[in-house]
């Protein structure tokens, strides 16, 4: 039996619509010799939606309030 995801996306797709704020994820790789590392970085643009910590999330945890959860 497969499961039908279409629902979820649209809900998904809508929510970042309509809260979307855009951001650039910056991601860093390293190749070469491990004693001479060549340090490249990639910049890719991206949507993220702002969502919040529960308190179970920050209860007894390195979370705190204020903190920001996309």
């Amino acid at each position: 039996m497969k499961f039908d995801y279409g629902p979820i996306k649209a809900v998904a797709d809508s929510l970042i619509d309509q809260f979307g704020k855009p951001a650039t994820l910056i991601q860093t790789m390293q190749s070469g010799p491990e004693f001479d590392p060549v340090i490249t970085e990639t910049q890719t643009a991206i949507v993220l939606v702002e969502s919040g910590y529960s308190l179970t999330n920050r209860n007894e945890s390195l979370v705190q309030a204020g903190d920001k959860l996309w």
